[in-house]
């Protein structure tokens, strides 16, 4: 199985029981390629946009085992009016 890192910035603290639900919005109608993922939590209704940042000579050690990819994902919340407004344009 493959590893990823994933980087959450949390506003308030990440706590444990914290659900997150993945979301994948269409951002060009013209081209259903293109769809920007963001995170949802469950607990405080706060949604987080994604963005890769890509390194080629990067890895990292998690929980004793390297995961040699060194790509990682961070996610910082965002207002979910920024997702609607487009739609209402």
């Amino acid at each position: 199985m493959a590893h990823k890192v994933i980087i959450v910035s949390a506003f308030n603290g990440w706590q444990s029981g914290h659900q997150l639900l993945p979301i994948s919005v269409q951002t060009d109608p013209t081209d259903p390629h293109t769809k920007t993922q963001y995170l949802m939590d469950t607990s405080d209704n706060q949604l987080y946009e994604s963005t890769l940042q890509t390194n080629k000579f990067q890895s990292f050690l998690v929980n004793n085992a390297v995961v040699s990819d060194g790509n990682y994902y961070v996610f910082t919340p965002m207002d979910v009016l920024f997702v609607v407004l487009p739609s209402l344009m």
